[in-house]
């Protein structure tokens, strides 16, 4: 276990690290409780310097070995992250280095700004020149696979962007790998030790990704101009600023979930703003007692109504597009048009597989529902 004091703009961080390199946030009570017990081993040391510190706090020895014991108790267990079930390491801990050093200048913040706001602002005027967006869905079945493994290499860019940022700001990015989300194959990227950098440079490393796709997308239309097919530097640029977009949104644990998490300084924000949720519609009567009890924020407020309506909006979205496309497929066999009707067929078996992954999450959110209210 060890305790670290994090330097921000309007005060500091107070970090637990355990031996499986997960990071804790803490009060400063909390912090000064564990720091002394680190360093005396007494219960009875503890308290003397709490009352010290905090002049008139009403704590007993008790509660004091109570608390201690159920942090302790709490990071002894490998409390790792299970989102992302790891298949295999493309770039090993400690490897690439000469690769991240080339590319940091990149972060260097002048540089950053100024290619950031480039690739953007020439991004959009792309985006409103194109005139066949349609042409997109017409991509012939052989040049599926160059088109996937195009968009691969994308996304590992995307993650040497993030390790690049950590990189650059003095953190050794961990492993580079492929695996899960859910059922959703995903690159991943270990920069977990970032929580030790401020809450400005952790949006950097966060956004170094995304801007890492900026910069892609301003390459593809840089190479326009020496006669790339503009074609396919459409569609290769659709399903990158595609794949930006659902990187942004904040309600899944991609890297918006992440950057509005370190703006609003609140650990943990997807976790909390379920709960948020759960207990209004387990125990909407003890709404307000739990607000209180918890000090639920009007930004974690705000973020939890957003969440339920962008999950309830999903919903209803995937409901109708189910019902339209089966309609669609009865007419078309109808009017035998095969086709079309393999056409949406295709559509409906990948909506289906979206579907099975969101309704396992549904349910574990009904769980969590009945869960709660069953609690007293």
């Amino acid at each position: 276990m060890e305790l670290k004091i994090i330097p921000e703009k309007n005060g500091c961080r107070y970090l637990l690290c355990d031996a499986h390199g997960n990071y804790f946030e803490l009060s400063k009570i909390a912090y000064d409780m564990l720091a002394t017990y680190q360093q005396t081993n007494n219960y009875d040391s503890v308290l003397s310097t709490l009352r010290v510190n905090y002049p008139g706090i009403c704590i007993t020895q008790a509660a004091i070995e109570k608390n201690i014991k159920y942090i302790m108790s709490g990071i002894s267990k490998d409390t790792k992250s299970s989102y992302i079930f790891k298949v295999f390491t493309i770039v090993k801990s400690g490897k690439g280095v000469s690769l991240y050093k080339a590319l940091k200048i990149l972060f260097q913040p002048v540089i950053f700004l100024i290619m950031l706001a480039t690739a953007l602002v020439i991004s959009i005027g792309y985006y409103s020149r194109i005139q066949h967006i349609s042409s997109f869905g017409k991509i012939s079945v052989g040049h599926m696979p160059v088109y996937y493994a195009l968009f691969l290499l994308i996304l590992f860019c995307h993650e040497l962007g993030h390790a690049t940022a950590a990189f650059n700001y003095g953190v050794r990015p961990k492993d580079i790998g492929f695996g899960l989300y859910f059922i959703f194959p995903v690159f991943f990227t270990n920069v977990t030790n970032i929580w030790e950098l401020n809450t400005l440079k952790r949006i950097i490393v966060n956004i170094g990704g995304i801007y890492f796709q900026m910069l892609i997308n301003l390459l593809l239309i840089t190479l326009t101009w020496f006669g790339l097919s503009p074609a396919i530097v459409q569609k290769l640029f659709i399903i990158n600023s595609i794949s930006i977009i659902i990187c942004l949104v904040p309600f899944l644990r991609y890297d918006g979930y992440w950057i509005i998490s370190d703006i609003c300084r609140i650990p943990n924000l997807k976790k909390k703003a379920s709960a948020l949720v759960v207990c209004l519609i387990a125990k909407p009567i003890q709404i307000k007692k739990y607000f209180l009890q918890n000090k639920i924020s009007v930004t974690l407020t705000i973020y939890a109504a957003l969440y339920a309506a962008f999950w309830a909006s999903l919903y209803l979205y995937l409901g109708h597009f189910i019902i339209t496309s089966v309609t669609s497929i009865s007419q078309d066999l109808l009017l035998d048009n095969p086709y079309k009707a393999t056409f949406v067929v295709e559509r409906f078996l990948v909506l289906m597989f979206i579907s099975i992954t969101i309704t396992l999450a549904f349910c574990r959110f009904i769980k969590s529902i009945c869960c709660y209210a069953k609690t007293k």
